[in-house]
């Protein structure tokens, strides 16, 4: 069981700006869960405290009871994956392959394990056909795909989403859905994407303010006009006259 529990998080920026306001939260093993809110709600900003990206200033964060601090950040990466909004971010390397290769590499995995498991996640993502060119001539949606690889090779037993339709074409965000559907772990992704929250999450959590002002049912929360408009959002465009 890979448990999330949020008690009292808090946490502002360098310049004073209130990102989180005392926010409390927990997320079950197996959950598909959607974050949305307007520009500035304090989405991202939760998120990137899940994988240890940012240490909480108040409050606490545990994963699998596991309380996250500095010394407990390696080990919570191991089971929290990241896949941050621009893929730019994760996409280093001179090759795609050298990409999935470098985190499990450089976590210990070795020999034709390694290769094995590179080898396969290159596959199941549709990648090997690009496997040996470099990240900065793929497409957006490449770029996404390989992102995901990166962070899938690592084996997560949660998953936290940052935009992840941002820069994707129709074709591409299909196959991201059908992607995200497949996968048997925990998922949380933060989008303004509304329809594809509606396609792969069963509950959503909606911000302002650094605070959550809804947790629900997807379709009952993203059916709720008036709970959109007042939080910077519109209906899905499924639901729109």
């Amino acid at each position: 069981m890979y448990d999330i529990s949020v008690k009292d998080l808090g946490f502002n920026y360098d310049d004073g700006t209130r990102a989180i306001d005392s926010i409390s939260v927990d997320i079950a093993f197996g959950e598909s869960v959607g974050i949305a809110g307007g520009n500035g709600a304090g989405k991202s900003t939760l998120v990137h405290h899940l994988n240890g990206y940012f240490i909480p200033q108040q409050g606490t964060i545990s994963i699998n009871d596991t309380v996250l601090t500095k010394k407990t950040q390696e080990a919570i990466r191991k089971i929290v994956g990241l896949v941050f909004q621009n893929a730019d971010d994760q996409l280093f390397m001179s090759s795609v392959y050298d990409d999935i290769m470098f985190g499990p590499q450089n976590m210990g995995v070795q020999g034709d394990t390694l290769i094995t498991l590179v080898e396969k996640t290159l596959n199941d993502l549709g990648l090997w056909h690009i496997k040996d060119k470099a990240p900065v001539h793929l497409s957006a949606g490449q770029k996404r795909f390989c992102a995901f690889a990166t962070v899938l090779v690592m084996e997560p037993k949660i998953l936290v989403m940052d935009e992840p339709t941002s820069d994707l074409d129709p074709r591409h965000r299909r196959q991201l859905m059908e992607l995200v559907r497949r996968l048997d772990i925990t998922k949380i992704t933060v989008s303004h994407d509304l329809d594809f929250i509606w396609d792969t999450c069963e509950r959503t959590i909606i911000l302002n303010n650094g605070r959550i002002v809804a947790d629900g049912v997807t379709k009952v929360v993203l059916s709720d006009e008036r709970l959109l408009q007042e939080n910077g959002l519109e209906l899905p465009l499924r639901l729109q006259k």
